[in-house]
């Protein structure tokens, strides 16, 4: 025989393990808190796309005279033989490419083979905890943690596992988990936040 107070008690964990039951069956998961949280993604690499200060090389294969290099403007435009002013900024080295062929063929040049190829990148920023936080020359496949050697290190103060980065052409900030791995991009403005105590 059992006690009313076993009973009791027994019939409480019961219901509870009904109301659990279902709230996973009307969800399909189990309730979650409503609690608004900062969600911190993990970064992904992504295509280049031009932008302003940038230095290329364009190469059309046969026709000198349509080599060259040239800087992509504040309006993210080259100026371009023949065709004038030509729009590179927000597109990929391959799109910029496709769109050059275009313009160029059939009016002044037949099928044209196209080489693109970016010499040097506009800068990015490292901001926050860092020892000498400032804006540095960006490397093809560089990485947070080479630009914060770059900066002298992190400070005493931060938190070594997140970053907050403003890719450019942003106008926010987004969260990211701070790995060895993690990418940067030309023209990023990198913050590294101070850990919470």
């Amino acid at each position: 025989m059992f006690s009313k107070k076993r009973v009791g008690a027994f019939s409480i964990v019961a219901l509870t393990f009904i109301m659990i039951a279902a709230c996973t069956a009307t969800t399909g998961r189990p309730a979650q808190s409503n609690i608004a949280t900062e969600v911190t993604q993990v970064m992904q690499p992504e295509a280049y796309k031009l932008g302003q200060g940038d230095n290329i090389s364009i190469k059309v294969y046969d026709v000198e005279s349509l080599s060259g290099e040239f800087v992509i403007d504040p309006e993210g435009k080259i100026d371009y033989p023949l065709i004038g002013e030509v729009i590179a900024g927000g597109k990929t080295v391959e799109q910029f490419k496709t769109q050059l062929a275009q313009q160029l063929s059939p009016n002044y040049v037949r099928d044209p083979r196209i080489g693109i190829e970016v010499l040097n990148y506009r800068p990015y920023y490292i901001l926050g905890e860092v020892a000498k936080p400032g804006s540095f020359e960006f490397i093809s496949g560089m990485t947070i943690m080479e630009a914060v050697a770059t900066a002298e290190g992190f400070t005493y103060r931060a938190d070594s596992r997140r970053v907050f980065i403003k890719h450019s052409g942003q106008q926010n900030e987004t969260s990211y988990v701070l790995t060895g791995s993690t990418p940067i991009q030309p023209g990023d403005v990198i913050r590294i936040p101070e850990r919470r105590f």
